[in-house]
């Protein structure tokens, strides 16, 4: 569930393989995780990349090194104030 705007509450369900929430633009050396993003502007940035055969995801990863993956289908890109993460197991889930 993220935290986001004015006050609003959006939710992002599902499974991802790279969740990020940045404070700056790289991850690591070289990956422009999060190009939006402004240490000055008090809004952390997310970016999931949605779960996707192993071909499609080498096309990501390569989006996600540019920092160009606008408009991608699985990538979702947001920003909020405050971030509420919840993991789960998949064994928890039929509980």
């Amino acid at each position: 569930m993220l935290r986001k705007g004015f006050g609003k509450i959006v939710a992002i369900g599902g499974d991802g393989t790279i969740n990020e929430v940045a404070n700056g633009k790289f991850l690591g050396v070289g990956f422009m995780a999060a190009p939006e993003a402004d240490m000055a502007d008090g809004l952390l940035d997310i970016m999931v990349l949605k779960d996707s055969g192993s071909l499609k995801m080498l096309d990501e990863l390569t989006n996600l090194k540019t920092g160009h993956y606008a408009g991608e289908d699985k990538i979702l890109y947001s920003k909020a104030k405050k971030v509420l993460i919840t993991l789960w197991r998949e064994e928890s889930r039929s509980r």
